[in-house]
């Protein structure tokens, strides 16, 4: 280390792209004595692996590798370089840290040497998502590659599970959350059972279909069937028999792709939307058809049941969402306020609410007993693609083309208790500002009526005191004034003056303040601009008013004097 030369050259037979020091300690699982330095390397074979700095001597390899596992085909066909790019020994940690070529940190756990941990920073677009576990604590992840990701809510930690040959497009949990059924662009359905850990074993492969398999479903009841809609224009559905996907039928069900699928919560029925501009429900029973719901203008790109009512809800490229009933399939409800396609529709709030994502990013919120958009959210950058309800309704996940995953709260109970709040607070103060009124303390009375933004109020403490031929009174309540009790005063004077009712109070509180505020305490207003502005052009009205009512009692007087002169001439 002092002359910096090289004392030993080790092959190691690969690419290497990084090597670290262990630490100079007894390591009985990676073969390391603390007595002679060791160090791991890592390179374009994806494993680690532990050599003797002495003697060259590799002392453990890797057996089984999470990364090669997970490593897409197009990067395996190339030449085996670069595959595990950086790492790091972190001494806190007692791990080593890695980077990989597709942008995913590992971390492997000192003494046994095993990844425990993954983060993921190369999503490309989210396609869809599902959140599992006892507190849906693990978010399943679709995005542009053939693998799965699972996402632990707390901690971000990501798991690859590589099952599917090509692109996975949809994702769903059974209701128990013991299973998961996952589709994908191999034209293939495969079912995953969901461990106490939240990691997926892969159980059986659904093959038959033909073309991509763009949306699948779980029975709604139990975790007895799966339906799945392909863009072969089919729809079929699988029995869960004995860990294994067995096909039970198949239906042709569309004249075109086959966009989305949903179960009904009592398993009867079975919906499907499709680019021919048609939804359709069909018998879960026998596959039969039920209804066709027609109305869309261009593709449906999604249908869902509510939880609740006997309706069903489907967005469309044309911009509009549309309720049917499922008993008589007519339209019930059209909800139109997206400016281009509607990617995505769910039911909140008991089947009360709706939420929809665009292709402009847009998230809405609509109420149906109104039919109106209660709220408008700028979510992502790009396409929704993916959107789901948690199961208390209370969190909404949604993913996009933007690469982004975001989490959602409903504030609704939070402003609730705010409102009520509020609502308590205001009736103390009114009541207490009542009790001050009838104790005749005006001027505390007028600066609470401020308090409280409650302009007839004020005017009529101001009423009060005038009343009373007392001048003092006001002042002395206008100079007891906090400076944003008095800008708020102003405002109101700007009120009152624009009508000739109240003129009168307004321009004796704002005689009053000019007379007896210095001037230092009036420029420190925030909003004195703006009282100006607005005083001085009533304030010349009111002043010509006054002065033609001179001149009319003028000549009236004079009118007077002259008769009253010429009687007494003419006696």
């Amino acid at each position: 280390m002092k002359s910096l030369t090289s004392n030993r050259t080790i092959p190691v037979f690969e690419v290497c792209e990084g090597a670290m020091m262990l630490p100079q300690e007894d390591i009985p699982e990676l073969n390391v004595v603390g007595s002679s330095p060791h160090f791991a390397t890592i390179g374009s074979k994806g494993l680690v692996r532990v050599f003797h700095a002495s003697s060259g001597r590799c002392t453990f390899t890797e057996e089984k590798s999470l990364y090669l596992k997970t490593l897409s085909a197009s990067h395996q066909k190339q030449d085996d370089s670069g595959v595990l790019l950086f790492g790091l020994f972190h001494a806190q940690l007692r791990a080593l840290v890695v980077t990989t070529f597709e942008q995913t940190v590992l971390f492997y756990r000192l003494p046994e040497l095993s990844c425990y941990k993954q983060l993921t920073g190369r999503y490309d677009e989210v396609l869809d998502l599902i959140a599992f576990g006892a507190n849906e604590e693990y978010v399943a992840v679709a995005t542009n590659s053939k693998n799965i990701r699972v996402f632990e809510r707390d901690s971000w930690s990501c798991r690859l599970y590589a099952g599917h040959a090509d692109i996975v497009l949809a994702l769903d949990v059974s209701k128990s959350g013991e299973w998961l059924v996952s589709s994908s662009k191999d034209n293939c359905v495969i079912l995953w059972h969901i461990e106490s850990d939240g990691s997926l074993v892969q159980t059986a492969t659904g093959q038959g279909h033909t073309n991509s398999v763009s949306a699948v479903a779980f029975s709604r009841v139990n975790d007895h069937f799966v339906v799945s809609a392909s863009e072969d224009c089919t729809l079929k559905m699988w029995a869960t028999e004995e860990r294994s996907l067995r096909p039970v039928y198949t239906v042709h069900a569309h004249d075109k792709n086959v966009t989305s699928v949903d179960v009904s919560p009592d398993n009867k029925l079975i919906a499907t939307a499709s680019m021919d501009k048609t939804a359709k429900l069909w018998r879960s029973s026998d596959g039969t058809l039920s209804g066709c719901l027609r109305g869309h203008r261009r593709g449906v790109f999604y249908v869902r049941f509510s939880p609740i009512d006997k309706v069903v809800a489907s967005s469309s490229g044309d911009g509009s969402i549309k309720v049917w009933s499922i008993k008589d399939y007519s339209c019930l409800l059209t909800l139109e306020g997206h400016e281009c396609a509607v990617l995505k529709v769910h039911f909140l709030s008991r089947g009360m609410q709706l939420i929809s994502g665009g292709s402009d990013g847009l998230l809405k919120l609509w109420t149906l007993k109104s039919s109106e958009c209660n709220k408008t959210m700028d979510a992502h950058d790009g396409r929704v693609w993916a959107l789901f309800v948690s199961r208390d309704q209370q969190h909404v996940w949604t993913g996009g083309e933007d690469s982004r995953l975001l989490l959602w709260d409903d504030e609704s109970p939070t402003i609730r208790q705010e409102q009520q709040r509020q609502r308590q607070d205001s009736l103390l103060q009114e009541q207490e500002l009542a009790n001050l009124v009838h104790k005749k303390q005006l001027g505390k009375a007028l600066a609470l009526a401020l308090a409280l933004d409650l302009p007839l109020k004020a005017l009529h403490m101001i009423r009060e005191m005038l009343a009373h031929c007392d001048d003092g009174m006001l002042r002395d309540a206008l100079l007891g004034l906090r400076e944003d009790h008095a800008d708020r005063l102003l405002h109101f004077c700007v009120q009152w003056n624009s009508n000739t009712r109240t003129c009168l109070e307004a321009q004796k509180v704002l005689a009053l303040i000019l007379t007896s505020c210095p001037p230092e305490k009036l420029l420190q207003l925030p909003r004195l601009r703006a009282a100006v502005e607005g005083l001085l052009p009533y304030t010349e009205r009111h002043a010509h008013r006054l002065r033609k009512l001179v001149e009319q009692s003028t000549l009236t007087e004079f009118t007077w004097q002259t008769v009253k002169l010429a009687d007494m001439c003419i006696q």
